[in-house]
């Protein structure tokens, strides 16, 4: 039986699904994250919630399954061009010391970009036909990799669960103001967060 965990990937309960995931099931063989295919390309300017999660386990020897076949339904083709385009120039001015003056006003400009890219993502991703084709990747690659262990959206997760009935899932959130508010919303408005079993972790105490 397979497991997956429905995240609502706010950065801040990174650190306690790690937590979790170290006690529940130790360092899984096989990690399957919602990642396009070319996550290592395309970094931005910092690293996002999916990557930081496979950084982690992948030093720790674990294989990453990139689940987000159909990403690009998802990506406006221009947009995607020119942010990776200038955010290759930007670290290229950052790592030469002759032009360390420069950065400051390409790196503005890099983010404006990344403002519009990902604004145009988020607009992409809310179409149904778009949610529907992004499902059917995220499905295949599970039933292709089969792996350990998989983490992805619960909206993705929700999906998952409808179709692999076999699997177990278990929604994940943590003690931060936007996931209590966000819990009730995926509960009882889209029912994604309808799970086999529930893990809410709240913040360690020093």
């Amino acid at each position: 039986m397979g497991t997956i965990i429905g995240v609502l990937h706010f950065e801040k309960n990174l650190e306690r699904l790690i937590e979790h995931i170290d006690a529940e099931y130790g360092t899984p063989r096989s990690l399957m994250l919602e990642l396009p295919v070319d996550w290592r390309e395309f970094r931005m300017l910092s690293r996002g919630y999916f990557e930081k999660l496979a950084e982690e386990y992948e030093r720790r020897g674990t294989r990453i399954i990139a689940g987000d076949k159909n990403h690009y339904r998802v990506e406006h083709p221009k947009l995607m061009r020119l942010f990776k385009k200038d955010e290759e120039e930007f670290r290229e001015r950052q790592s030469d010391p002759g032009r360390a003056g420069e950065p400051q006003k390409d790196k503005w400009a890099a983010i404006a970009k990344m403002v519009l890219y990902m604004s145009s993502t988020f607009l992409n991703t809310v179409r149904p036909s778009n949610i529907r084709e992004i499902n059917l990747g995220i499905l295949e690659a599970y039933n292709e990799s089969n792996p350990d262990l998989a983490i992805v959206g619960c909206m993705h997760a929700k999906y998952l669960k409808k179709m692999r009935p076999d699997s177990h899932y278990t929604f994940f959130h943590s003690d931060s103001f936007f996931e209590r508010l966000g819990f009730p919303l995926h509960y009882y408005l889209t029912r994604s967060a309808r799970a086999d079993s529930y893990v809410y972790r709240s913040r360690s105490k020093h």
